[in-house]
């Protein structure tokens, strides 16, 4: 798992006290964390479009999740911006929500989030989805190209 670390720098995202979790061994942390990390992004990303309810704690946990994990953070925008180019156009709002969010979360991968998300990799980003949506969905153009602005 990679994070990045600046000292015992504690996260602002959590919602249990640091003092209340045991440690897991390294090797635990890291079979759970890539073997089961696409499922749990898979899944928490889900819930938080289909089940209203659970909306702001899905946010929460994948901003917990993502504060200064690379490895956690690509996965996620990459599964949400997947989800942006394919979901329709009237289930786009809880993605965007999501999305917001994380960028918003201020530590050293800040500046990379958004970097990813605007020019991305490997053809997923909200450029790519403007131009190849702007002649046959213009509302999920508009709402790709409205997003960057408004975190700005």
């Amino acid at each position: 798992v990679r994070s990045v670390d600046e000292g015992s720098v504690k996260n602002p995202y959590s919602f249990v006290p640091e003092d209340s979790l045991l440690s897991l061994p390294q090797e635990v942390k890291a079979v759970v964390a890539l073997q089961h990390r696409e499922t749990c992004v898979k899944e928490v990303v889900a819930a938080c479009c289909e089940v209203p309810a659970f909306r702001e704690e899905s946010n929460s946990l994948v901003c917990c999740l993502s504060w200064r994990n690379e490895d956690f953070t690509y996965a996620v925008l990459a599964h949400i911006l997947h989800e942006l180019a394919t979901v329709p156009s009237n289930e786009l709002k809880p993605l965007f929500q999501m999305l917001y969010e994380l960028m918003l979360i201020e530590d050293p991968l800040q500046l990379d989030r958004l970097q990813n998300v605007v020019e991305g990799s490997q053809g997923d980003n909200l450029l790519v989805n403007v131009k190849e949506c702007n002649s046959k969905d213009s509302k999920r153009a508009y709402q790709c190209a409205r997003q960057p602005v408004s975190i700005w």
